[in-house]
């Protein structure tokens, strides 16, 4: 999401249909080629398995309910959690999420 902003539009100008439909698809557009620049320069940050445990986490499921649904055991999931976290030099797990949402890889 994001905007234009320019304090030298003329006072009175007008804003027809055309011109905000035009605004509108350039700030699609933009917004699109950042963040998939973002996504491909971060997404290979984390591994496969460290982003899923991640993403469970950011969806408030605890370490046991991540160990179930991945079949893993409870250690491996805080491995992931430990190597995410050192990887994004974060300071902990809600920091870690923090971090992946700005960089655009979570939302």
């Amino acid at each position: 999401m994001g905007f234009i902003y320019n304090m030298n539009v003329k006072e009175g100008a007008a804003f027809t249909d055309e011109l905000l439909d035009e605004m509108t698809r350039f700030g699609e557009e933009t917004g699109t080629m950042l963040q998939s620049s973002l996504h491909s320069s971060n997404s290979q940050l984390l591994s496969k398995r460290e982003l899923k445990v991640m993403r469970c986490i950011s969806m408030g499921d605890t370490t046991k309910e991540i160990a179930d649904a991945l079949e893993i055991s409870e250690m491996t999931v805080k491995q992931y959690v430990k190597l995410a976290i050192k990887k994004l030099d974060a300071t902990n797990r809600t920091h870690a999420v923090a971090q992946l949402i700005r960089k655009g890889i979570l939302s």
